[in-house]
């Protein structure tokens, strides 16, 4: 069977005589997920969570958590360009581009849009996952993909600290700077403040 649009229809085989002879069997056709062109803020954003948030195989993952981290990181991307300094390498930056492309900042960026291949494969089996009707973890990927378009497309985040999230990192891999201070380890990254 080819799928021609979305939505839904009942699939039912009849005899000659209009007599039943298997079914009807439920078929729900889905749009295909697809991620923003790279060109665009949304594209740009939905690359970056997917590349930095633990995907839903990662131990100790909830959707909820994938989205506050999410949106935790779109904050710490706005503040560094509200806030020029280079404790948080932003101090030349003029757009959202120029602190994503910031040397040493977001792995496999440096040159966005152009991504670092082993980043870009991960994005594109993310997005493939969501995609493949035939694999167990899709709904989950497809949940996930849509956390990131979500975040990527509100007009602003909300910064839940009060001196404001400017880096984040890893769990467990050490403070980015002596001026930095821990707000919270959220699903595999811990966001910090200024102390």
């Amino acid at each position: 069977l080819q799928a021609v649009s979305v939505g839904q229809a009942k699939l039912q085989a009849t005899g000659d005589k209009g007599a039943v002879l298997a079914g009807p069997v439920d078929i729900t056709v889905e749009a295909k997920i697809a991620i923003p062109a790279a060109s665009t803020a949304a594209g740009m954003w939905v690359r970056l969570f997917l590349a930095e948030t633990p995907s839903p195989e990662a131990s100790g993952y909830s959707l909820a958590d994938a989205k506050t981290s999410m949106t935790w990181m779109r904050a710490v991307v706005e503040n560094r360009l509200r806030t020029p300094s280079h404790l948080w390498a932003s101090k030349d930056a003029t757009s959202l581009t120029d602190v994503i492309k910031a040397s040493g900042q977001f792995e496999g960026f440096a040159k966005y849009p152009a991504i670092a291949s082993k980043i870009q494969t991960r994005i594109d089996e993310t997005v493939a996952i969501a995609n493949d009707g035939n694999d167990p973890r899709r709904g989950k990927y497809k949940d996930f993909v849509q956390a990131a378009l979500d975040v990527a497309g509100v007009n602003r985040v909300s910064d839940p600290s009060e001196k404001g999230l400017y880096w984040w990192r890893t769990a467990g891999s050490g403070s980015p700077t002596s001026s930095a201070k821990v707000y919270m380890t959220k699903l595999g990254n811990t966001f910090y403040t200024p102390k």
